[in-house]
C-alpha cells in the first residue's frame, strides 16, 4: 500500500500531506505512517478504499504537533484486519466505513482504534464522530492513550465482541460518549469474552449521553454478565438520556446490568434514562439483572468487576487494573438519581440499586419488575444520608422500596409502591414519612 521507510527508526515530518481517492488491495496494510513520525498542519487522509488488508487498513500512529488536526474521513476498510488505527491526540476521525467478515469470528482486530502515537508522547483532543463500524470480530471504537479531550459522537457499531470501550490507559481530562448507537454487540455465537456496550474507565470526567445500546451479550457461549453502559474510575459522571435494552440471555440472566456507575467516583448524575431487560414478548427466565447501579465508594469488601479490582476504607480507596492503577482520599460522595424508566422483568435483584458514602437524591424514577417472584426491593438504596420523593416501585417483598440508612437522615415522601410498606433501616418506615407515601396500588 501507502507507508513511510521500512526502517520506522528513521523519522518523518509531513505538513500538507493529502492523501485522498486511492483504491488499494493490499496482503497487509493499506495506509500505514508508524515509528518516529510527526505530523505538522494541514494533513489530510480522505476518501481511501482499502480492501483484503490482514493486518490493518489504515495505520497513523504518528504524533499529532500542538494545536494541530490530522483528518481522517470518508474512508472504506473491508477486510479481516484491523480497521483504523490513530496515535493518540490530534486526530479527528470523521464519516469513515469499516467492514469485517461476517463469519467465522476467530480473529479478534479492532474496527477503529486511538492507541498511544509510536513517536512522541503529546496529549491533545480527539475526536471519533459519524463513523460506521459493523462484523468485527474486537471492539468496535476502542481508545487507549491518554489525551486531554475525547468526543465519540454520532457513531454506529453493529456485530462486535464489545461495542465502545475507553479503557484505563485512556486517562482523558474529559470524555463525552454521545448520540452513539451500538447494537448485537457480544451477540455471536463465537462471542464468550464479557460483552459491553459502552465502557469508560479512569476519565476525570465522563459524559454519557443520548446514546441507544440494544442487544448485549446474548450469546448462549458468554463468559460473566453483560454491561449495557459500564463507567468506573471517574470522579465526576453524567450519565443521561440514554436507551438500554436487551442486556443479557433471554433465558437467563447472570449478573447482567443496564447501567453500572463503580469504583472510584465523587459526583454521580444519572437522569432521564430508560433501561429495559427485555423487549415486549420476549420469554425470559427468571436471572440475577440490575437495570441500574451505582456504587459510590459503599462496598463492604473489595470488588472485581471487569479486571478492575476495588477496596474501600476508612480514608482511602483504590482502584487497580491490568493497564491502570487510581486512588482517592475517603469522602462523602453524593450521587443524583433522577427521572429513569427501569424495567426489570423476572430478576430476584433490585432494579435500581444505589449505594455511596454520602447523600443519595432519588427523585421521579420508575422501578418495576415483576410483582409475583419473591426477592430483593426493586429499588434499593444505601447511603449515610438519602431523600427519596415521587418515585414510583413495584416487585420485592416484603417492600417494593429499601432504605438502608439512619432514619434521621432519612426524606422519604411522595413515592407509590405496590406493597403495603416501604423499609427503612429493616423497620416499616415511620414517623412522619409513612403517611406521606401511597401504598398497595398498581
Amino acid at each position: 500500500g501507502i507507508a513511510n521507510a521500512a526502517d520506522e527508526k528513521q523519522a518523518l515530518l509531513t505538513a500538507d500531506l493529502d492523501v485522498r481517492g486511492n483504491i488499494l488491495g493490499c496482503r497487509y496494510r493499506g495506509i500505514a505512517l508508524a515509528g518516529q513520525v510527526v505530523h505538522l498542519a494541514g494533513n489530510r487522509v480522505v476518501d481511501n478504499e482499502v480492501y483484503l488488508a490482514a493486518e490493518v487498513g489504515l495505520r497513523l500512529l504518528g504524533t499529532v504537533a500542538p494545536g494541530q488536526v490530522v483528518t481522517v474521513a470518508g474512508t472504506t476498510v473491508a477486510g479481516a484486519g484491523a480497521g483504523i488505527e490513530v496515535g493518540g491526540g490530534g486526530y479527528d476521525v470523521t464519516g469513515n466505513t469499516v467492514t469485517g467478515p461476517k463469519e467465522p469470528v476467530d480473529f479478534r482486530p479492532d474496527g477503529l482504534a486511538v492507541l498511544p502515537p509510536t513517536g512522541v508522547k503529546v496529549r491533545g483532543h480527539t475526536r471519533v464522530t459519524a463513523n460506521r463500524v459493523r462484523d468485527i470480530g474486537g471492539a468496535g471504537i476502542t481508545v487507549g492513550a491518554p489525551l486531554t479531550g475525547l468526543d465519540i459522537a454520532r457513531n454506529t457499531v453493529e456485530r462486535a465482541q464489545v461495542g465502545i470501550v475507553v479503557t484505563g490507559r485512556a486517562r482523558s481530562a474529559a470524555a463525552q460518549i454521545s448520540g452513539n448507537t451500538v447494537s448485537d454487540v457480544g451477540a455471536r455465537e463465537g462471542d464468550q469474552q464479557r460483552a459491553v456496550g459502552i465502557q469508560v474507565v479512569g476519565a476525570a470526567r465522563a459524559e454519557v449521553e443520548s446514546n441507544v445500546v440494544r442487544g448485549v451479550g446474548q450469546s448462549p457461549g458468554l463468559e460473566g454478565g453483560a454491561l449495557g453502559i459500564w463507567v468506573h474510575s471517574c470522579p465526576e459522571v453524567r450519565v443521561a438520556g440514554n436507551s438500554v435494552d436487551e442486556v443479557g440471555s433471554p433465558e437467563v440472566a447472570k449478573g447482567d446490568r443496564g447501567i453500572a456507575v463503580e469504583g472510584l467516583v465523587d459526583r454521580v448524575l444519572v437522569g432521564s434514562n430508560h433501561i429495559r431487560r427485555m423487549a415486549d414478548g420476549v420469554n425470559e427466565g427468571v436471572g440475577e439483572w440490575i437495570g441500574l447501579l451505582v456504587d459510590a465508594g459503599a462496598t463492604k469488601q473489595a470488588s472485581n468487576v471487569g479486571g478492575y479490582v476495588t477496596a474501600v476504607g476508612v480514608t482511602a480507596a483504590v482502584t487497580v487494573g491490568t493497564q491502570a492503577a487510581y486512588a482517592a482520599a475517603g469522602r462523602g460522595r453524593t450521587v443524583t438519581v433522577e427521572g429513569n424508566i427501569v424495567e426489570g422483568g423476572l430478576s430476584p435483584e433490585p432494579v435500581v440499586d444505589l449505594a455511596a458514602t454520602g447523600t443519595v437524591i432519588v427523585n421521579d424514577n420508575h422501578a418495576l419488575k415483576n410483582t409475583d417472584l419473591d426477592g430483593r426491593a426493586a429499588l434499593q438504596v444505601e447511603a449515610r444520608s438519602v431523600t427519596v420523593n415521587g418515585n414510583r416501585a413495584a416487585g420485592g417483598r416484603p417492600a417494593a422500596i429499601a432504605l438502608e440508612v439512619d432514619p434521621e437522615r432519612a426524606a422519604v415522601l411522595g413515592n407509590l409502591v405496590n406493597t403495603e410498606m416501604i423499609e427503612l433501616a429493616g423497620q416499616p418506615l415511620g414517623g412522619p414519612w409513612v403517611r406521606l407515601n401511597v401504598y398497595n396500588v398498581f
